[in-house]
């Protein structure tokens, strides 16, 4: 990711993780959450806590409890 790219999403939230298959988990007011390269959230979900994706899931914490989401937010069973 361009240098200004990374400089503008880092304006835009209180933490940013790295792009891992295409989104980056961020931090905004206490929330996590993953955003695609432009910035914009991959689902509208807020979590306790999430990991980068791999291989098409992501590990997440909301309300002290763990699971796994796809790209679009969904969980996986």
């Amino acid at each position: 990711m361009a240098e200004k790219a990374r400089e503008e999403l880092e304006k835009m939230f209180d933490n940013v993780g790295l792009f891992s298959e295409g989104l980056a988990v961020v931090e905004k007011d206490g929330k996590e959450f993953h955003i695609r390269h432009d910035g914009s959230p991959a689902y509208e979900e807020r979590f306790d806590s999430a990991n980068s994706f791999s291989e098409g899931v992501a590990s997440v914490k909301k309300d002290g409890k763990w699971f796994n989401i796809r790209y679009d937010g969904t969980r996986v069973d």
